[in-house]
C-alpha cells in the first residue's frame, strides 16, 4: 500500500521491474518521479555444496545451474569422497545423483538442473568404509553397502594376488578377529574337495587382511607412509614393522599404536622410539615383540578444527599446526571480514581467548595459543552493517545487503536533510575519512558521515557576487550585503527579504510528510556564542495583524500578503537600519534577497513566486 497509488501488486516482479511500473504510476502525481526498490528478503538464489570436496560451500545458482557445474566450482570430489552414496536434498527430499554401476565402471553424477535452496551431499569413505589390507591388487578404503561381505569387498579393491592365501583371510573389529576362508568361493580351482567357505557381512571401520601364502607376515596398517604385511622374520618389533612400513606418517599419533594378537589388544608409545624430538624429556618408550599374524596399528592424529572467517575452514593436523597462528595459515589466512577481537579456541567446553589483533597486527608472538588434538578455533566474522550519522532523515545501522553503493544507501535513509552539508560528507573506512565526489560500493563497517551547516548565507538578487557566503559572529544584513559587493544599481534596498531556515525546514517537512499536517515546531537553534533573537524578526505568527493599518500602495499591499502568505518571508529597509539593532543580526542557513525596483504587481509576483519556489529549493537542497 501506497501513499497517492494505494494497492500495487509486488510479487512475482524484479526489483527493476516492480520500480518501472511504480514511477509509470506516480506521473500522474509527481513530475519526473524517482523510485528505488531495495529487496529485503526472499528465497536464498545458492546452492550448497557438503562433504567430501574441495571447497564445500555455497555457490550462486544463477552462475552454475547444473550439478557437475557446481561439483566443478566447488574443486571437485576428494580422493576420499563416496560418490556413489551422494545426494542431492531439495525441500527436504533426498535423491541419489549417482546411477548403480558394476565394479569397474567410472563413476559419474548425473548433470541434474539445480534450484535455487538446493544442497549437494557427498559422504566421505572414512565416514562409512572398510579398509582392504595385503596382498590385494589395490589395498584401501570400500564404501560400505547394506549387506557387503568380506568377499565382495576383496573384488571391490581389484580381488587378491596370486600370492595371496585365501583361507587365512582375517577380519579385524576393533579388538575382535574372526578367520574366514574365501578360497572356495574366489579361487575354487584351487580348493580343496568339500573345502567349507567362511565369508562375513562386514561393518564400517572394519579392516579385512589377506595374508600372503607360504609366509610367516605381520602387518602394519594405518597412519605409514607404505601400510601391508611386512616379514616376520625381519619385523621382530612393533617399532621396527613401522620403520619396514615406510615409517609413521606426518599425522601419525605414535602414541595410541597397539598390537593386536589373537582377540587381544597390547597399547604402545612409539614417540620416544620413533620421533624422540617430539616425546617430553625422560620419556621411554613402549614397543612390543611380534609373532606371525600380528597386526601393528598406528591410527592418526586427532584433528584440530579451524572454522569461522578463514579462506580454508575445516580440519588440520596437530602436527602441521601447534599454534593458532600456523593453523590460520595452514586454513589459507584469515577472510576480510574476520572479527580479529573475538577470537576464542574452543576446548573440552571452555573457551579461551586469542588475542589475534596483537598477533597479527603488533606481531606480538607471545599472544599466540598453543593447539591440542581436537581443539577449535574459532574466528567469528563481523557484523555486515554499516552506519550512516549526521543530517539525513532516517541516520542509523543498515545491512550491507540492503545497499551496495553510496547511492544505494543515501535513497536508503532517505536523503539529506535541509540542514546537510552535502558537499561536505564522508565516508569512514577504517582509520581513512574520504569526501564523497563520487559513487562507491559500500564495505562492512563503512560509516557515512553528512555535517551540518553552520557558516554560510545565501545572497541572490540585485548584487554583484550573489552565492553563498560565510558569516561570523555578530554579522548583520548590511555585513553579508556588502560581502556580496553591495546593492547593485536599481537594487530597492527599501524591500530587502529575509527568509530564516527554521521557517524553510517547516514548510519541507509539510511537503515531504503530507500537506495541511501539523508539525510540532521545533526548538529553538542558537549560534555559539550568540542570543537567540528568534521571534524578533517582524510580528510573531500567533499575533494578528491590525486590520485599521492598511497600506496605502496597492504594491505595498501585494508584498505583505505575499509575505503573510508564504510565512517565510521578512522585509526590512535596508536605509534605516538602527545601529546595532539585533534584528538584523544574520544566522547560519539565512538567505537574503536583494530585490530591483519594481512598479509592476506582475513582476513582484514573479520575483517572489521565484524566491519561494526556485532559489531557494535550488540554494537549501
Amino acid at each position: 500500500v501506497l501513499p497517492l497509488l494505494g494497492m500495487v501488486e509486488a510479487a512475482g516482479k524484479t526489483v527493476t521491474a516492480l520500480a518501472d511500473d511504480l514511477t509509470e504510476l506516480l506521473r500522474t502525481y509527481v513530475i519526473n518521479p524517482v523510485v528505488s526498490v531495495i529487496q529485503t528478503g526472499g528465497v536464498p538464489r545458492v546452492v550448497s555444496v557438503l562433504g567430501a570436496v574441495a571447497q564445500p560451500g555455497a555457490y550462486d545458482v544463477r552462475q552454475y545451474w547444473r550439478l557437475l557445474a557446481v561439483l566443478a566450482a566447488a574443486g571437485g570430489p576428494r580422493q576420499d569422497a563416496d560418490l556413489t552414496r551422494a545426494v542431492l536434498v531439495r525441500d527436504g527430499e533426498q535423491a541419489r545423483i549417482v546411477r548403480d554401476v558394476v565394479p569397474g565402471e567410472p563413476i559419474i553424477p548425473q548433470d541434474i538442473e539445480l534450484q535455487a535452496g538446493d544442497a549437494i551431499i557427498v559422504p566421505s569413505l572414512a565416514d562409512r568404509s572398510v579398509r582392504v589390507a595385503g596382498a590385494v591388487a589395490r589395498p584401501g578404503l570400500v564404501p560400505l553397502e547394506e549387506g557387503l561381505s568380506a568377499s565382495r569387498a576383496l573384488l571391490s579393491v581389484g580381488g587378491a594376488t596370486e600370492a595371496a592365501d585365501l583361507t587365512a583371510v582375517q577380519l579385524l573389529r576393533g579388538t575382535e578377529r574372526m578367520d574366514l576362508n574365501l578360497r572356495p568361493l574366489l579361487q575354487p580351482e584351487r580348493a580343496a574337495p568339500g573345502e567349507q567357505m567362511r565369508d562375513a557381512v562386514v561393518e564400517a571401520d572394519d579392516v579385512i587382511i589377506v595374508p600372503q601364502a607360504q609366509s610367516l607376515a605381520v602387518f602394519v596398517i594405518g597412519a605409514v607412509n607404505a601400510p601391508g604385511p611386512q616379514l616376520a622374520r625381519e619385523a621382530r618389533t612393533a617399532s621396527k614393522a613401522v620403520v619396514m612400513a615406510g615409517g609413521a606418517s606426518p599425522s601419525a599419533d605414535l602414541t595410541r599404536a597397539y598390537v593386536l594378537r589373537d582377540g587381544g589388544q597390547s597399547d604402545l608409545d612409539l614417540t620416544p622410539l620413533l620421533a624422540p624430538e617430539n616425546a617430553p624429556e625422560g620419556a621411554e618408550g613402549l614397543d612390543a615383540g611380534l609373532l606371525p599374524g600380528d597386526v601393528v596399528v598406528v591410527p592418526e592424529q586427532r584433528p584440530i578444527f579451524i572454522v569461522g572467517a578463514v579462506v580454508s575452514p575445516g580440519v588440520v593436523s596437530p602436527h602441521q599446526a601447534r599454534t593458532a597462528s600456523k593453523a590460520i595459515v595452514m586454513a589459507g589466512g584469515l577472510a576480510e571480514d574476520a572479527d580479529v577481537s573475538s577470537a576464542y579456541v574452543l576446548r573440552e567446553g571452555e573457551q579461551l581467548a586469542v588475542d589475534l589483533a596483537r598477533l597479527i597486527d603488533e606481531g606480538d608472538a607471545s599472544a599466540d595459543v598453543e593447539l591440542l588434538p581436537q581443539d577449535a578455533l574459532v574466528i567469528p566474522r563481523r557484523p555486515q552493517v554499516f552506519h550512516v550519522v549526521g543530517q539525513v532523515l532516517q541516520p542509523g545501522t543498515y545491512l550491507l545487503a540492503q545497499a551496495g553503493t553510496i547511492l544505494d544507501a543515501w535513497a536508503l535513509v532517505g536523503g539529506p536533510t535541509l540542514s546537510a552539508d552535502s558537499s561536505e560528507a564522508l565516508l569512514l573506512r577504517d582509520q581513512d575519512a574520504e569526501t564523497l565526489t563520487q559513487n562507491r560500493d559500500l564495505q562492512a563497517g563503512d560509516t557515512i558521515l553528512v555535517p551540518k551547516i553552520e557558516d554560510e548565507v545565501y545572497v541572490f538578487g540585485a548584487v554583484p557576487r550573489p552565492g553563498a557566503h560565510a558569516i561570523h559572529e555578530g554579522d548583520t544584513i548590511i555585513d553579508i550585503i556588502a560581502d556580496a559587493g553591495g546593492p547593485s544599481a536599481g537594487a530597492n534596498v527599501h524591500r530587502i527579504a529575509v527568509i530564516r531556515r527554521r521557517v524553510v525546514e517547516e514548510t519541507r517537512a509539510r511537503e515531504l510528510y503530507g500537506r495541511g499536517e501539523e508539525r510540532e515546531r521545533p526548538p529553538e537553534r542558537t549560534s555559539p556564542g550568540r542570543p537567540s533573537t528568534r521571534g524578533q524578526f517582524g510580528p510573531p505568527r500567533t499575533q494578528p495583524r491590525q486590520t485599521g493599518e492598511a497600506p496605502s500602495d496597492k504594491i505595498e499591499r501585494i508584498a505583505q500578503q505575499l509575505a503573510e502568505g508564504t510565512e517565510a518571508i521578512t522585509l526590512f529597509d535596508l536605509a534605516r537600519v538602527p545601529e546595532g539593532d539585533p534584528r538584523y543580526l544574520v544566522y547560519p542557513g539565512d538567505v537574503i534577497y536583494v530585490p530591483a525596483r519594481i512598479t509592476r504587481e506582475n513582476e513582484l509576483r514573479r520575483i517572489m513566486y521565484q524566491l519561494l519556489s526556485g532559489l531557494l529549493a535550488g540554494a537549501l537542497l
